[in-house]
């Protein structure tokens, strides 16, 4: 994952896995009223929230079908808090 602030790359964000801030198949990012990175990582079948300093805060999820799990989240979108 890249961050990109007011339109300038700023360093890459991750690496590949499983672990906090490890990414299988990024593919949908928001940015929260508070400044966190959401990013759904597909294939890892969660979604990180990441600070925007790259420090990590939570992940959202976990495989399935039940409550609070998620089947290849695409995508992400941050409300008014």
């Amino acid at each position: 994952v890249c961050v990109e602030v007011h339109g300038w790359l700023s360093r890459p964000l991750g690496s590949w896995g499983k672990a906090d801030i490890q990414f299988r198949d990024p593919c949908g990012v928001a940015m929260t009223r508070a400044g966190e990175l959401l990013v759904a990582d597909r294939s890892n079948h969660r979604v990180h929230v990441i600070t925007a300093t790259g420090k990590p805060v939570r992940m959202l999820g976990a495989r399935g079908s039940g409550r609070g799990e998620l089947e290849y989240p695409s995508g992400v979108a941050a409300g008014p808090a």
